[in-house]
Formats: structure tokens, sequence, C-alpha cells
């Protein structure tokens, strides 16, 4: 995910090599973090032209319908006081700084107008499904990008992790959670939701056609 203008990168194969003398286009960098990016998973196959840049930037089919169905729930409970985006929104920190989001939960009073760029406004709470990030490891990806999160002023991280059914709540100066996907998990007072009821509805409506 790569804004208008943000510089293309060079290519280092390996760590300790020397930099090849072409650059990854700007369209394969997922994140920036202080002038440095972080590539789509796949990244290589693209280069290799085993894939094509839409592959490695899509979500799985599991992936997009939590994220579409988290958002829908939240949305209904919480449009009077929060706007909610989606689509992995842009948040622009700095200049070559900036991280996406699944979902994003603005208060309506730190919005006043919607703009065609990067969002250069605070949510107070980031929900993310897994990562499509190109990370060797991706557990320290993970506490990395919720640091930084923390540190530019957003309190409130949630990871749903799909390979070990798990969702973690990370807050500032506070013991990092770790819930299982039966758990209702609260985003904020009263509202909240349950990765095992969302996918159970899906059972539901699937079987009853």
């Amino acid at each position: 995910m790569a804004e208008v203008n943000e510089p293309t990168a060079a290519y280092s194969t390996t760590a300790g090599q020397a930099e090849a003398d072409f650059a990854i286009p700007e369209a394969l960098i997922y994140e920036m973090v202080d002038g440095k990016p972080i590539y789509y998973r796949g990244w290589r196959e693209v280069l290799n032209h085993e894939k094509t840049i839409e592959q490695v930037m899509a979500s799985s089919l599991l992936q997009g319908y939590l994220v579409g169905e988290i958002y829908a729930a939240l949305h209904l409970q919480m449009r009077k006081q929060y706007i909610l985006t989606t689509n992995e929104t842009g948040l622009k920190f700095e200049k070559n700084d900036w991280r996406a989001a699944d979902i994003a939960i603005f208060p309506k009073n730190t919005l006043t107008s919607l703009y065609n760029k990067y969002a250069n406004e605070r949510p107070s709470i980031v929900i993310e499904v897994d990562t499509k990030a190109d990370a060797e490891n991706l557990a320290t990806y993970y506490r990395d990008k919720t640091k930084h999160l923390h540190s530019q002023g957003i309190p409130k991280v949630i990871w749903v992790y799909t390979e070990t059914e798990q969702i973690m709540v990370a807050e500032p100066n506070k013991h990092w959670e770790i819930f299982d996907w039966t758990e209702t998990v609260e985003v904020v007072d009263g509202v909240g939701f349950n990765v095992a009821e969302i996918i159970a509805e899906f059972g539901r409506d699937f079987n009853e056609g």
C-alpha cells in the first residue's frame, strides 16, 4: 500500500549483500517506518513474474470476510460517536512514516473533513486481521507495529490472528491480553465482537440458503 510520490526502495537480496542495481516498485511497499519500507508478502514473486501486484495485495477470503463482518457489527453500534474506515486505510505520521489499518476507528470530533490522501488524524482504535507485510518474524512485526501505533497516539490496537484463532488487545502501560475466538472482545464500553459467533453466523446463513 503506497501513497503517490513516495520513493521507491532499493532491493537487497539478503542481509550483508550489496544492494542490487534496481528498485522495488513503489506499489509493492505496504508500509513505511522512518523511511524504511515494509513490503507486501510475495513481492519477490512479483519481481520474478510469478504473481501480479494485485495478487499480493489481496486478502484471503477468510480475512476479507472477518474485516467486513467486524466492521459491519461495530458500525451499527458506534456510528453516532465514531467514524469507522476500512480497506487498508493509510495512517500518515511523518514524511516517509505511515501504516495501514484494516479498520480504523476515529472519534467524530477528530475528523472535520474527508480527503483523498492518507489520514493525518489519529484514530483511537485500530483493528487488524493478520497482515500482508513481508516479515521474517511475524511476532516481532506485530509487536513493533503495535508499539509504533501506540507511540503515535493510537491508544488501542486489536489483532485478530486467523492461524492461531486468537485475538490480542494491546493498550499502553497495560498487560497485552490474549483472547480465544470464542470470547467476546470489547472495543469500547459495551461494544465488542465475537469471531466464533461471526463464523457460526456464516454457517447458518449458508445452510439456510
